[in-house]
């Protein structure tokens, strides 16, 4: 099974395709899902070479890889370790 990823395909463009088109298309394409649609932005699914085939049909739209930012911890830490007695 090809590496799955999630992309943010985003219209760049006003006179690009429409976004339920492109939509419509993807659904159709074998191995890519759609998990979100707000327009103009699609979250999608897939192979990356699949998503790369199935998007360069559509001039004016663009795939962005979905990068997952670590929440930080609010838990405060000791930066300087207490001094051992001897």
């Amino acid at each position: 099974m090809p590496n799955r990823q999630r992309f943010i395909l985003r219209q760049m463009e006003d006179s690009a395709a429409s976004p339920s088109d492109v939509a419509d298309h993807l659904e159709r394409t074998p191995g890519v899902d759609i998990v979100s649609q707000q327009e103009p932005n699609i979250l999608i699914e897939g192979d990356a070479s699949t998503i790369d085939s199935a998007v360069g049909r559509f001039p004016g739209w663009r795939t962005f890889p979905m990068r997952a930012i670590p929440v930080p911890t609010t838990r405060p830490s000791v930066l300087k370790p207490p001094a051992s007695k001897k």
